[in-house]
């Protein structure tokens, strides 16, 4: 067999692969989300409506490096002031600027306390909640900070649904539903299948249309934050929780 016929061999046996596994993709997510299936097909018939372009999330379901490592330094450590904790995305890490400029140095430098920041770039309320939730976060932290603030920005709202970001791997973004009035992580049905192209833009799809769905972003806003309120009673029950 020549090198031609044998290329031309394997590459319809790939593209035979990723046609099946994209028919399986379609297959899958159907079943899950059948009516807004419809309402996509419809849509991308509609030569008015263009359908937005891709927007990967680069935060990924935490991990113990993403959770413990990397953080800002502990601000005024030795201070015998109560402590205050900051909790929130770039805005509060300081992403691209120096340690001398971020938003804990200076709440330091005025008040002169212990300032813990615990912000992430590219996070937003599921991190908040899903920090409060790791007993070895919470036993970093002093037993009677004063406050524990959580900066919050628009893009926060979007970032409840975001689309998981896939390369094959299975890792996706921390998300969260509601399931039975509990908080549960919304996780894929399999990794692999949400990784394809036909998965990853219907994905897309379904999430910007959850995210500008008032109700739905509202809901799960609100038990988020009254969840994680709980938790924060639970473990500090004298401080007090500034958004």
């Amino acid at each position: 067999m020549n090198l031609k016929k044998k290329f031309i061999i394997n590459l319809s046996f790939i593209l035979m692969i990723i046609a099946i596994s994209e028919i399986f993709s379609c297959f899958i997510l159907s079943k899950k989300y059948s009516q807004d299936i419809k309402d996509f097909i419809k849509i991308t018939k509609n030569k008015d409506i263009k359908i937005p372009l891709i927007k990967y999330s680069k935060t990924q379901l935490p991990s113990k490096e993403l959770l413990y490592n990397d953080l800002r330094p502990i601000e005024y450590k030795n201070s015998d002031k109560q402590a205050i904790i900051l909790f929130g995305c770039s805005y509060t890490y300081g992403f691209g600027l120096n340690e001398n400029e971020t938003f804990s140095r200076k709440l330091a430098d005025y008040t002169n306390r212990t300032i813990i920041n615990r912000g992430r770039s590219g996070t937003g309320i599921p991190f908040l909640y899903y920090q409060l939730n790791d007993t070895e976060v919470i036993n970093q932290f002093p037993k009677n900070p004063e406050y524990i603030i959580f900066t919050l920005i628009p893009d926060h709202f979007p970032r409840l649904f975001r689309y998981r970001n896939f390369v094959m791997t299975g890792e996706h973004t921390l998300r969260y539903k509601i399931k039975d009035n509990e908080l549960v992580i919304d996780k894929p049905i399999n990794p692999t299948i949400h990784s394809l192209f036909t998965s990853i833009i219907i994905e897309e799809y379904l999430e910007q249309k959850n995210a500008t769905n008032k109700n739905k972003v509202d809901m799960l806003f609100k038990k988020l934050m009254e969840e994680s309120y709980k938790k924060i009673k639970d473990n500090f029950p004298n401080t007090k929780f500034v958004v």
